[in-house]
């Protein structure tokens, strides 16, 4: 993981003594956060954990790998985190009717 520059790369302090990957998973939310502080380091930090991932991935077993890497990696828990904010908009338009 050293070889990665893992802390780093995902600003966890070196302190940490999981492994800093494990410590943002742990991290991840179980409903979509209502701070915008929360949505903008979740679609910040998400993608590049999901990057590392595919590359820690295609390191390990390079003879396994036929896929290209995501463009957009991370993209279904983003679009989860900020569906919410539209969908209690629009809830609340069609109740007003």
């Amino acid at each position: 993981m050293e070889c990665f520059c893992v802390h780093s790369l995902l600003d966890v302090p070196i302190t940490i003594t999981i492994d800093p990957i494990s410590y943002i998973l742990n991290k991840l939310p179980k409903k979509p956060p209502q701070q915008q502080n929360q949505k903008e380091y979740w679609s910040q930090i998400w993608p590049l954990v999901c990057s590392l991932l595919y590359d820690i991935d295609n390191c390990c077993h390079p003879h396994d790998f036929s896929t290209t890497k995501d463009p957009d990696p991370g993209r279904q828990l983003i679009t989860w985190i900020n569906t919410v904010e539209k969908n209690h908009f629009i809830t609340y338009n069609n109740s007003i009717h």
